[in-house]
């Protein structure tokens, strides 16, 4: 499985930060010890469901 580039990694970082999103989380949602472990299936996967989430409290 392809894993993410710097870019991505950046933006992620970038996304987590401005959601408040510990990295700890992360790793262990997709079950993972380091943030250049993720695939790109898991970094998209993440990526939507952030969005879904703030589209959703976003309506409130």
């Amino acid at each position: 499985m392809e894993k993410i580039n710097e870019e991505q990694i950046e933006r992620l970082y970038t996304i987590l930060n401005k959601y408040f999103i510990q990295l700890d989380w992360i790793k262990k949602v997709c079950n993972i010890t380091n943030i250049r472990e993720m695939n790109v299936w898991q970094y998209n996967g993440l990526l939507m469901i952030i969005q879904q989430v703030n589209d959703i409290n976003g309506q409130y």
